[in-house]
């Protein structure tokens, strides 16, 4: 019987001693705990974004520390002296303002008493980050969850992934109140993919109607060929170009040809500016266009503006673009004018319309 009393004795004392000797003390563990990084591609700077739930009723306060311990091996940081308050946020549910930074490596820098004031001590050979609460910090709410922004990549300091694949790269999470946490990123050789596609260079170009005509001309008046060769007394299109490309510069749509012809007779080609039939009565030919797009009509040529022009036996600019286009469209119209004296006959001409990808 006494050996039974001292043995309950024992255990009782043991589990005494661990279970309730007050100089023994759990860390609380945080919750949420990731360290998002803006490339895990090997030998490549990063941003890191690091979140961590603080436990229970637990807050950060003056004087409070939270420190961010990353693998010595496994990250590289710049000189100490590249670093800048603007290299790094803090947010524990209200963004705070980081006023200073380590110019010494592991030394604590000045941290300005401020309501929303924290500083960042930075150890570039243990790859170690603490942010420090200052004096009047105003405590955040319980539990919150706190980011810390490491801009590894944009601002004045670098933090560098290691120049070989890494595995569980294991950081921790350290807060003066006794929450602690740990979690794990990597470096990956393969991490950024190439993509890689062609396209093609494009062009097309449609016409609509390749018989026009102005039907009988008078003296009297002007007229304008249509799409039924049979001529109309008032303004109408007698064909409709298409154009679209993907080249760079955009097109050019041109013409070439000469007047309308009779044998040995012509009509004479005409410039005709914001005029909406030229002079009847005298010879004219002309031809003007409007386009519908992103495309321009060249000067001379703009329909809505009642100029007309044409240039004969030579390659002459009506409309184009100066970028890719889907599909323009270019409404071509005719103008004819003659003299009382103008020599009968069968008048034609034949015009070369070619659309230019400017690649």
């Amino acid at each position: 019987m006494k050996k039974i009393i001292s043995a309950v004795s024992i255990v009782a004392m043991v589990f005494a001693s661990i279970s309730f000797n007050p100089g023994i003390a759990v860390a609380a563990q945080m919750t949420g705990v990731k360290d998002t990084l803006s490339s895990v591609t090997v030998n490549t700077t990063a941003t890191h974004v690091i979140t961590a739930t603080l436990v229970g009723a637990n807050t950060f306060a003056t004087g409070e520390t939270i420190t961010y311990d990353f693998a010595d091996a496994d990250f590289i940081l710049n000189a100490i002296g590249s670093w800048q308050a603007t290299d790094f946020s803090f947010n524990d549910g209200t963004a705070r303002t980081v006023t200073a930074v380590s110019s010494t490596s592991g030394v604590d820098p000045a941290c300005t008493a401020g309501p929303n004031n924290v500083a960042v001590t930075i150890n570039t050979t243990t790859n170690n980050f603490k942010v420090t609460a200052c004096g009047s910090y105003t405590a955040s709410g319980a539990a919150p969850t706190i980011t810390f922004t490491i801009n590894g990549t944009a601002g004045n300091g670098t933090m560098t992934n290691k120049a070989t694949d890494v595995d569980s790269s294991v950081f921790t999470i350290t807060e003066s109140g006794a929450d602690s946490a740990t979690g794990a990123v990597v470096a990956e050789t393969n991490a950024t993919v190439n993509i890689t596609a062609t396209v093609a260079p494009t062009l097309t170009f449609a016409n609509d109607d390749n018989t026009v005509g102005f039907g009988a001309l008078t003296s009297g008046a002007a007229r304008w060929a249509n799409g039924a060769a049979t001529g109309s007394a008032s303004t109408v299109t007698a064909h409709t170009m298409t154009v679209g490309t993907n080249a760079t510069t955009g097109y050019t749509l041109t013409y070439n040809g000469p007047t309308l012809t009779s044998g040995a007779n012509t009509i004479a080609a005409a410039t005709i500016t914001a005029d909406p039939d030229g002079v009847p009565g005298s010879a004219q030919f002309a031809l003007g266009a409007t386009v519908t797009g992103t495309g321009t009509v060249t000067s001379g040529y703009s329909t809505s503006a009642n100029d007309y022009k044409f240039v004969a036996s030579t390659v002459s600019q009506v409309a184009s673009a100066t970028g890719p286009v889907s599909s323009d469209s270019i409404a071509v119209r005719y103008l004819a004018n003659i003299p009382a004296s103008q020599p009968a006959g069968s008048y034609a001409t034949n015009l070369d319309w070619v659309a230019t990808g400017n690649f």
